[in-house]
């Protein structure tokens, strides 16, 4: 082999060399931004969460305030008259509604 051929073979070899490294730094700079983008996606899952979290909260809340108002407006909460005149509240009892409550005069027996 001539010096020619040897010093064109060594430098091929360092130019490879050189591409190989320069692959390198393009693979890390790959890794680092697959990185950030896994980074991104949890970040726009957890605020997706955080989102559905907060209508199912807002949710629940107008069905528990639309409850609340029907029981206020409902008849547990005021005072009817009996036949006899005599002013009784209603009352619920766990989610039986109890109505109005009939008194009767017993009289005795002699």
């Amino acid at each position: 082999m001539s010096k020619n051929t040897s010093s064109t073979q060594e430098e091929t070899i360092l130019d490879l060399e050189n591409r190989v490294r320069g692959l390198e730094k393009y693979k890390e700079t790959i890794t680092d931004l697959e990185n950030r983008i896994r980074e991104l996606e949890v970040d726009v899952t957890v605020k997706e969460r955080m989102r559905l979290e907060k209508e199912e909260v807002r949710i629940i809340t107008e069905k528990f305030k639309e409850k609340k108002k029907e029981q206020g407006t409902s008849l547990s909460h005021k005072k009817v008259k009996d036949n006899s005149g005599q002013t009784k509240k209603n009352f619920q009892a766990g989610d039986v509604k109890v109505g109005k409550i009939q008194i009767h005069k017993i009289t005795q027996m002699e």
